[in-house]
C-alpha cells in the first residue's frame, strides 16, 4: 500500500498515480504503510493543551488552543471533539487534521456559554478528545475546566401596581430569578411620607437559579378618612440582597373615604325628610286643640271691653257671662227690688251682693266688677224712688 504525499490517500501497490488526487506516487519505503504484525497500520496520536486558564462571562466567548501530533508511522486524519456540557456551545476549528507521520497541527476551540439560568455559574469540567481515523481505537484525551462568571437578573412584578381600598390595599409580588446563581433577599416597603403600614409574607425570599417565588403585601393607611376625595399614597418595594445593589419596584395605594360620595346627598335628603315629618307631626296636634283653647281668651276680652264703660241705666247692663272653659259660680240674677215709698235704703241687695261676692272665692276680677256696678245701680235707683215718694207725700 502506497500513501499519497499530496492528499494522504492510501493507494494499492500497483498504480503509479493517486486514485484520489491524481498525484504521482513515487516508490519510496517511507510512503509505504507499515502494517505491523497483525496486518493493521501502526497509528499513534498525541495532544497537548496550550491554554489552560479558561475564564468566561455568561454570554461571552473564550478560546483554547491544542497541539495535535501524529506519532504514528502512517499519514493519519485526526478528528477533535469536545466532551461534556460545553459541547453544545463549543466550536472546534478545524474539526479534522491531516497529519503526516511525526507532524503536528493546531486546533482552536471557541466556547460561548449562553446567558441563561440553565447554565449555572462556577467551574464546569469538560474534556477534548482526538481520534485517529487510521485506527479508531487510538484516542488522545485532555481534561480541563471552564470558570463561568455569575450574573444576576431579577425580574420583580407587582400586581396590581396601584391598589384601591378604604382600609387596606392588597398586592402580589412575583420575583423571578433569571440569573445563573441563587438569589436571597429581604423584602422591605419604603414609604417616603410615613403614612402607611405594610405587612409582607414571606419576608425573605430564597430563589435558586431559574426559579420563581411569590410574596403577599397588605398596605394599610395609618389614618382613616371619613369624607373627602381619594388620596394616592406612593411606596416602593425593595428587594435587598445585602451583598449587591437592591432592586426596587414602584407601587401606590389609592385610599378611599369610609363614606362614599353618594352618601352625603342621600344623608342630606333623609335629614330633610325627617325634619319635615317632625314638623308636620308637631303642627297637627296643635291645630286640633286650637278651638277650645283660644275661645276663652277671645270671650274674656270681649266681656272686659263691654263692661269697662259705666252706664247710667242699671237695667240696660246684662250680667257678665263667664268663660265656658272654667265657668265661675254665677250669682243668681236678682232684679233690682222696688222699695216701698217710705223706705230710703235698700240693704238687702247690698247684703246679697256682698254675700254673693264672698261666696265666689275663685271668681275673676271682671265678674266682681260687674256685680259691684249692679249693686251701685240698684242703690241709686232705690234712693231716687224714695225721694219721689217723699215729695209725693
Amino acid at each position: 500500500m502506497i500513501i499519497c504525499q499530496n492528499c494522504g490517500h492510501e493507494n494499492p501497490d500497483d498504480p503509479s498515480f493517486c486514485t484520489q488526487c491524481g498525484a504521482f506516487l513515487p516508490w519510496d519505503e517511507s510512503t509505504r504503510a507499515d502494517t505491523g504484525t497483525g496486518g493493521e497500520p501502526a497509528a499513534a496520536v498525541g495532544m497537548t493543551l496550550i491554554s489552560e486558564d479558561l475564564h468566561v462571562a455568561a454570554g461571552g466567548e473564550v478560546e483554547a488552543e491544542l497541539q495535535v501530533r501524529n506519532n504514528g508511522r502512517v499519514v493519519d486524519h485526526v478528528t477533535t471533539q469536545v466532551l461534556g456540557p460545553p459541547a453544545a456551545w463549543a466550536e472546534v476549528d478545524p474539526g479534522t487534521l491531516q497529519l503526516m507521520p511525526n507532524h503536528e497541527g493546531t486546533v482552536r476551540i471557541r466556547v460561548r456559554p449562553p446567558r441563561s439560568p440553565g447554565v449555572p455559574a462556577g467551574r464546569i469540567p469538560f474534556g477534548v478528545q482526538a481520534t485517529s481515523r487510521a485506527d479508531p481505537s487510538v484516542i488522545a484525551r485532555v481534561d480541563t475546566s471552564l470558570d463561568l462568571e455569575p450574573f444576576r437578573a431579577i425580574q420583580p412584578e407587582l400586581v396590581p401596581r396601584t391598589s384601591e381600598g378604604r382600609r387596606v390595599g392588597e398586592h402580589r409580588l412575583t420575583v423571578a430569578n433569571a440569573g445563573n446563581e441563587p438569589f436571597r433577599a429581604r423584602i422591605e416597603v419604603d414609604d417616603p411620607d410615613q403614612k402607611l403600614r405594610a405587612a409582607v409574607r414571606p419576608r425573605i425570599l430564597d430563589l435558586p437559579a431559574g426559579q420563581t417565588a411569590v410574596a403577599e403585601l397588605r398596605i394599610r393607611p395609618r389614618r382613616l378618612r371619613l369624607l373627602g376625595q381619594p388620596i394616592t399614597h406612593p411606596f416602593q418595594v425593595v428587594l435587598d440582597p445585602r451583598d449587591a445593589a437592591p432592586t426596587m419596584v414602584d407601587g401606590a395605594m389609592l385610599q378611599q373615604p369610609l363614606l362614599p360620595r353618594w352618601a352625603i346627598p342621600v344623608a342630606a335628603g333623609l335629614v330633610t325628610l325627617l325634619i319635615a315629618m317632625v314638623a308636620v307631626a308637631a303642627i297637627r296636634p296643635r291645630g286640633d286643640s286650637s278651638p277650645s283653647t283660644t275661645a276663652a281668651p277671645v270671650t274674656t276680652t270681649t266681656t272686659t271691653t263691654t263692661t269697662l264703660p259705666t252706664t247710667t241705666s242699671p237695667l240696660v247692663v246684662p250680667p257678665a257671662t263667664p268663660p265656658p272653659a272654667t265657668p265661675p259660680p254665677t250669682p243668681p240674677a236678682t232684679p233690682p227690688p222696688t222699695p216701698p215709698p217710705t223706705q230710703t235704703t235698700a240693704p238687702p241687695p247690698t247684703t246679697q251682693a256682698t254675700s254673693s261676692s264672698s261666696s265666689g272665692s275663685s271668681s275673676s276680677s271682671s265678674s266682681s266688677s260687674t256685680t259691684n256696678s249692679s249693686d251701685s245701680s240698684s242703690s241709686m235707683g232705690a234712693s231716687e224712688s224714695s225721694a219721689s215718694s217723699t215729695s209725693t207725700g
